[in-house]
């Protein structure tokens, strides 16, 4: 009787840890792992802690009861068969890129069933799409240099007219120094 007790403990604080997870890193990613080789999976959680994201093992049910607990819709079809969970860091175009990379490094083996990211449903090939995008950062700066060009132009051409004028007046200063 407490060994039951014990195992339906362990299986609450499983899905607490998966719907705290899915709640903080809003969604997670689903993909196959078997035959995949342990020190092949260990180095690809590696990189996915060093990027901010995280990886789970648990069992499908488990998952999609947290995932049921919160709310998060569609995950009940992405979540099948044994699968790993992946939480994604802040910036999910560079989470998306890490995964794609190691899907097609490993395309025979590993799959991408799907992820639940921001309350939405995206397919395999969404996630390989999000991959080809440019990072936040990247876009940031293109954002702001788009917006600095401007004033950038307009301080530039301000300048022009101030050392035009100093020519000007050096100029006339030259002048009246030779006639007077």
């Amino acid at each position: 009787m407490e060994q039951m007790t014990i195992g339906r403990l362990a299986r609450r604080k499983i899905v607490d840890e998966v719907g705290s997870l899915l709640k903080e890193r809003d969604g997670a990613l689903v993909l196959t792992y078997a035959g995949i080789p342990a020190n092949t999976l260990n180095q690809f959680r590696r990189k996915l802690k060093e990027s901010g994201a995280k990886m789970l093992v648990v069992k499908t049910s488990l998952a999609k009861k947290a995932a049921e607990e919160l709310g998060v819709e569609g995950f009940d079809k992405i979540c099948q068969g044994q699968s790993a969970l992946l939480f994604p860091s802040e910036d999910t175009i560079e989470f998306a890129r890490l995964v794609s990379g190691f899907v097609s490094e490993h395309k025979k083996i590993v799959e991408v069933y799907g992820a639940v990211i921001e309350s939405r449903l995206l397919s395999k090939e969404d996630i390989i799409n999000m991959s080809k995008l440019e990072s936040k950062d990247y876009l940031y700066a293109t954002v702001l240099g788009a917006l600095n060009a401007p004033i950038s132009g307009f301080v530039g051409a301000l300048n022009g007219i101030v050392r035009k004028m100093v020519y000007v007046l050096n100029a006339i200063a030259e002048e009246k120094q030779k006639n007077g």
